[in-house]
């Protein structure tokens, strides 16, 4: 039970990076997105044990359904309203947010076979 719910939040996690990292792109700063996309994945790399197939698969079926529904643009346009984004223009096209989204989730899933360089890293940084 414990474990369900820290991969529902690992999946929680790794879905509020991605749309951070979308809500980046879409503002052309893009320095800032793939170093936010870097740091994304370093972060999530620190809590993969939490990752499970079982929990995160049925999960990402159901975004990508609700993506397909049209209801994902209006939680960001909800959301774009309350922070008072709506003024920059915050649209982006829909091939290139699946292919984001793509990008993202490959890197996601293949996390592990960084390993060497989350090693140097955690020795560089945290001299661990």
């Amino acid at each position: 039970m414990m474990f369900a719910l820290k991969g529902s939040a690992f999946f929680c996690i790794a879905l509020l990076s991605n749309f951070f990292l979308l809500t980046l792109f879409s503002s052309s700063h893009f320095i800032i997105y793939f170093l936010t996309l870097f740091i994304a994945l370093y972060i999530l790399k620190r809590y993969y044990e939490y990752y499970s197939r079982a929990i995160f698969y049925p999960l990402l079926i159901l975004i990508l359904m609700l993506i397909n529904l049209e209801i994902y643009y209006e939680y960001c346009f909800e959301i774009f309203l309350y922070f008072d984004y709506i003024k920059r223009d915050i649209y982006i096209n829909s091939e290139i947010m699946y292919a984001l989204v793509m990008l993202h989730l490959i890197l996601l899933l293949n996390l592990k076979k960084f390993e060497k360089l989350w090693d140097i890293i955690d020795k560089k940084l945290f001299r661990i």
